[in-house]
């Protein structure tokens, strides 16, 4: 999103209320989290969606189940390959955080991790992680990712199902084509 500071935009035309996460107009704005959420869904919300840094924001939203059911959605942007190691150990102690502070039933994590976590043949070792239809070799990135996973019981569900080549990645590099 790479919008400066938080912030929230009500777009009535559309139906949408945007909110956002970034650094502040001084600082570079290499990140940007942020939701997109139907106008008609912001009432149910608890709170307001809350961002915990440029890379890192969270919403709890009530489920019609159950009043007492929440599932609360983390949107996330990890740092890639070419960031030091302290920014990612940063992302990841950031998000360890919020993951430990959230009802286990209530975990939702959606973002774009910079990581390649493998093309399956690896999927007995991350049981329950990762499936069988990964892409590629995992690197560095997706090392810290599985390991997070299998900390707080998460899914990589891009890696469940059978999809075409095109729908296992959201880039794909000129170059190297990673």
């Amino acid at each position: 999103m790479r919008l400066p500071d938080t912030g929230q935009l009500i777009e009535s035309g559309c139906g949408y209320t945007f909110s956002w996460s970034g650094r502040s107009n001084e600082e570079r704005r290499e990140a940007g989290v942020g939701f997109a959420i139907k106008n008609n869904l912001v009432g149910k919300l608890d709170s307001i969606p809350e961002g915990v840094n440029d890379r890192l924001m969270t919403l709890k939203l009530q489920l019609q189940l159950s009043k007492k059911t929440f599932a609360t959605i983390i949107s996330a942007y990890a740092p890639t390959m070419t960031n030091h190691e302290e920014i990612k150990k940063k992302f990841y102690e950031d998000l360890e955080a919020i993951l430990s502070s959230v009802p286990q039933a209530d975990k939702l994590l959606l973002g774009d991790f910079n990581a390649r976590v493998g093309n399956g043949k690896d999927h007995q070792a991350w049981s329950g992680i990762i499936g069988h239809h990964g892409i590629g070799n995992f690197n560095s990135n997706g090392l810290l990712l599985l390991r997070t996973c299998a900390t707080y019981g998460l899914t990589l569900t891009n890696t469940m199902f059978c999809l075409p080549t095109r729908s296992k990645t959201s880039l794909r590099h000129s170059r190297s084509k990673h």
